[in-house]
């Protein structure tokens, strides 16, 4: 499937997405490895997965997303992994 935008993360927990959204957005890495994605009105719980070699971009997906307000997510389309 087509991609539709990126993010990049940035020195910080900055981040840096392709696409137009309310507030800051944002990351951190939690002490379990999971990362937090934070943009629009979402929190996203991500891993990291296994590199596939140096010259590839690291990849990830998306376990788990959280609205910032505590009203359920919308479902998510697929479970497809996300080069970041």
């Amino acid at each position: 499937s087509a991609a539709n935008g990126w993010i990049e993360f940035c020195a910080g927990g900055a981040l840096r997405v392709s696409f137009k959204v309310k507030g800051v957005p944002s990351w951190q890495l939690e002490r379990s490895g999971r990362m937090v994605v934070t943009f629009g009105n979402c929190h996203h719980y991500c891993e990291l997965l296994p590199s596939n070699g140096a010259h590839e971009a690291p990849m990830f997906v998306v376990r788990e997303r959280k609205m910032k307000d505590g009203t359920p997510a919308r479902p998510q389309r697929g479970r497809a992994m996300t080069k970041g």
